[in-house]
């Protein structure tokens, strides 16, 4: 009876244990596209970005990087901390912002 509850007891723990640390790696990034949705959408305000048309008018002046996007993307747990070395990502985040200030919608006109 001792060794049936110090093996389930055992189990128990590991299997906290597992759950505990896949929480963990369950990070959900957002796309480059997405990122700049959010901030358009007002999501990332509290980390000094600004929503709708202001965002563009700050991205078209330069006062708003693709490297602020992503800290705040960061910041905000929408983004890995390491995401902000990716080039991969910045470059399509500059890409999206582009596409934005110039008002494409992706139709090739």
């Amino acid at each position: 009876m001792k060794y049936l509850a110090i093996g389930l007891l055992s189990s128990i723990l590991l299997s906290s244990a597992a759950m505990t640390t896949a929480a963990k790696a369950e990070t959900v990034e957002v796309t480059p596209f997405q990122l700049l949705s959010l901030a358009q959408d007002g999501y990332l305000q509290d980390q000094g970005i600004p929503e709708g048309g202001r965002l563009i008018d700050e991205i078209e002046e330069g006062r708003v990087t693709s490297s602020q996007l992503i800290q705040a993307g960061i910041d905000d747990g929408r983004l890995m901390p390491n995401t902000i070395n990716d080039r991969a990502y910045s470059e399509a985040v500059e890409l999206q912002m582009r596409t934005l200030s110039n008002g494409d919608n992706g139709s090739g006109n």
